[in-house]
């Protein structure tokens, strides 16, 4: 019931709803380990199913901008530091 009322107090999508629900699952789960409650009432009550949205690939010119932009950084070590973290990212990414 408590659930179903977040969603309509404020415009909250299902990644909203399931991190208050996971929040509320975790604490009565503390409390009834803690011994403050006999019996977990939160334990049954599923997580909401989250949608993945579309996962796009950046094309070779936004590729191209973000290791440029990465490589105007003033700082040397944060230069290398960024590029190197880009470039795996770029490289180690799949399509789905």
């Amino acid at each position: 019931m408590w659930l179903s009322e977040v969603g309509h107090q404020k415009p909250n999508g299902p990644s909203a709803r399931a991190r208050a629900l996971a929040a509320i699952r975790s604490f009565f789960k503390y409390a009834h380990r803690a011994g403050l409650l006999r019996d977990d009432p939160a334990a049954d009550i599923p997580l909401p199913k989250i949608r993945m949205g579309e996962v796009r690939a950046l094309s070779r010119d936004e590729c191209g901008r973000l290791l440029r932009v990465v490589g105007r950084n003033p700082s040397p070590f944060r230069k290398v530091r960024d590029m190197a973290m880009i470039v795996t990212f770029l490289l180690t990414a799949r399509d789905r």
